[in-house]
């Protein structure tokens, strides 16, 4: 085969299954991540948006952490049992136990440390430790949604998890600019 015809057969192949949709997903959560900030910025200023770039570094440093490998593995059992022409309840059953548990000690860290987080990491604002809180409480639920939608091959809904995750937070935090909120929890939160 010569390179010409290697050529033509792999400029054939189409790319695999989901590319496009989880693409798309990341780049609107991507594209809505920096959006964020900047539009954070404007509204707050550099330094009063600190204790929210604290927060999301935080979370970006924690959240893949612990809950990637969850969605991973639970996307991986799922599509196995798949293969086989088995129902994924049973590996979501076994999952959901551990990746409460995971959640659970992440919070009480948080809680344990709060104070410090609070004075240290937030510069004082007891809301960005709550919002942290939450954003584990939220994460985790997504991180499963998306094990589920990549092992089940729906990688529409993947991309979509992902987008909307993204789209959320551009729009509330675009509608508190707005509207002049200069509050730092509001855009925590």
């Amino acid at each position: 085969m010569s390179d010409g015809e290697t050529t033509e057969k792999t400029s054939r192949i189409p790319l695999p299954e989901g590319t496009v949709p989880v693409g798309i997903g990341l780049f609107v959560s991507g594209f809505t991540s920096y959006a964020f900030f900047k539009i954070g910025q404007l509204a707050l200023g550099k330094e009063d948006f600190k204790p929210i770039v604290a927060l999301w570094f935080t979370t970006f440093a924690l959240v893949p952490g612990f809950f990637m490998p969850v969605e991973q593995e639970l996307g991986r059992a799922i599509a196995h049992r798949r293969a086989l022409g088995q129902g994924g309840r049973p590996v979501v059953q076994r999952m959901l136990p551990l990746t409460i548990g995971l959640a659970t000690i992440l919070i009480v860290a948080i809680a344990a440390s709060s104070s410090w987080l609070t004075s240290d990491m937030f510069d004082g604002h007891w809301v960005v430790t709550l919002s942290l809180v939450l954003t584990i409480c939220f994460y985790a639920p997504m991180h499963m949604a998306r094990g589920i939608a990549s092992g089940s091959g729906r990688f529409a809904a993947y991309g979509t998890v992902m987008a909307v995750d993204g789209l959320v937070r551009i729009a509330a935090c675009v509608l508190l600019w707005q509207f002049g909120v200069t509050n730092v929890g509001a855009y925590a939160l």
